[in-house]
């Protein structure tokens, strides 16, 4: 049986480490708060479910404590720290769906996926791309596999876009003809406007063709985050070019709690995002043989307004650090 010093003790120690907590959670969700108006701080948004986590941590702790003294600080801290982490979540919950599909036929499977330039096992990617059931692929840093692997690839899927330069990063490769890929959008006046991407029409027989976009966001450094201005770009951009059957689809290294995604959701409407809640970073790792499972949906998928959304899944690729995502779609 405990000692009353003992117990004193024990309930110190539960309230510091809650208060060390809910501290953490605080000051994680008012960062990516200040993301409104420091773009740079929304790096801590990618975090946002921590946030939540850590100070719904201190609450149980807390009350595990038993201790009154400092206990209405630290949990009006730690319901701070519930409310700046649950408005950047919850809006992902309240955004409106695409419209889904309700019986099966000319079905439509795109599959995009970062396979990583630094693949360390390209040919059993190109299996599981080949095997994957997909129409149409759309890769991001795809020259870890390209050269290595590409018979494989040009079996199943016949058609394909070139490349200008030897290493492909962005490629498109599909089991229906092709129209000749561009590079950005262009101006009137011929230059080229918007962020990096290629994009090109597909043509199914039977079905109404569309325009497929790939890209690939680039990040501010190793923990992640994105330049602000290549979602505003792409947002300002897209819509002088958009049309009822698009799809953008790519590695864009954004959570849907960040700004950035929220604002391009905005951008891009009537097109809408199908991807979001189902983890697709980080792919493969292992740490001490023990998997790691995908926490951060940074891979996504936009659908223009005459899509009907059958089904959206992640799918393990080989030697990639991210997940594919594959979804299965209905022309209207």
């Amino acid at each position: 049986m405990l000692q009353p010093k003992h117990r004193v003790s024990q309930a110190r120690r539960a309230c510091h480490g809650a208060a060390a907590l809910a501290l953490a959670a605080l000051a994680l969700g008012a960062a990516g708060q200040l993301a409104r108006w420091f773009p740079v701080l929304d790096i801590f948004n990618f975090a946002s479910p921590l946030g939540l986590l850590l100070a719904l941590d201190s609450l149980v702790v807390l009350a595990l404590g038993r201790k009154r003294r400092g206990a209405i600080f630290v949990t009006a801290l730690a319901l701070c720290a519930v409310a700046f982490s649950t408005e950047r979540i919850i809006p992902e919950y309240w955004r409106a769906a695409a419209p889904a599909a309700s019986a099966a036929s000319r079905n439509v499977v795109i599959l995009t996926a970062n396979v990583w330039r630094n693949n360390s096992a390209p040919a059993d990617a190109a299996r599981t791309i080949a095997a994957s059931g997909a129409d149409v692929v759309v890769l991001q840093e795809a020259s870890g596999i390209f050269n290595v692997s590409h018979a494989q690839l040009a079996k199943a899927f016949p058609y394909e876009t070139k490349c200008r330069v030897t290493k492909c990063e962005l490629v498109i490769f599909s089991r229906w003809p092709l129209d000749p890929v561009r590079y950005r959008y262009r101006a009137r006046d011929g230059a080229q406007i918007g962020p990096s991407l290629i994009h090109t029409r597909v043509r199914p027989p039977g079905s109404p063709s569309f325009a497929i976009v790939t890209l690939h966001f680039p990040r501010i450094n190793g923990f992640g985050g994105v330049p602000a201005d290549i979602p505003v770009e792409l947002a300002q951009t897209v819509p002088s070019f958009m049309e009822s059957h698009m799809i953008i689809a790519g590695d864009l290294n954004l959570t849907p709690w960040t700004f950035a995604l929220q604002q391009l959701d905005q951008g891009l409407a009537p097109m809408t995002r199908i991807t979001g809640k189902s983890p697709s970073y980080p792919g493969n790792l292992d740490i001490f043989g023990v998997t790691v499972p995908a926490v951060m949906p940074i891979d996504h998928i936009y659908v223009g307004p005459s899509w009907l959304v059958r089904s959206v899944e992640t799918l393990r690729i080989p030697g990639a650090d991210h997940r594919a995502v594959r979804a299965v779609l209905q022309p209207i």
